[in-house]
């Protein structure tokens, strides 16, 4: 999988929350990567890949740090995050991700 974005290596399990106010505009599977949801903030979406569980639903309004579902641990025993940041355009434009996050 090409990767646009980042990788954030965290404790296991650990519950994944939104940078941001938005949507919920897909939830999905990736094979071995597990589950995905994107989001969309006006003209920006931000995808977070790796997650076991899933606590939102496409359409679903989410605000900034609210939990939207929990890390798979793979079979190395790690949890990691893949973290993509788009500007909407045409094509999609890939950011710097770490400009979004938070301590």
């Amino acid at each position: 999988m090409d990767n646009k974005g980042i990788n954030i290596q965290t404790p296991q399990h650990e519950k994944v929350k939104v940078i941001f106010d938005g949507e919920v505009k897909m939830v999905g599977a990736m094979g071995v990567i597990g589950n995905y949801v994107m989001i969309i903030h006006g003209g920006y979406y931000s995808v977070y890949a790796g997650l076991k569980d899933v606590f939102v639903k496409r359409g679903d309004k989410v605000s900034a740090n609210q939990e939207i579902g929990q890390l798979m641990v793979n079979g190395e025993g790690v949890s990691e995050l893949r973290f993509m940041i788009y500007k909407n355009s045409n094509p999609p434009t890939a950011l710097d991700p770490q400009q979004w996050l938070r301590n």
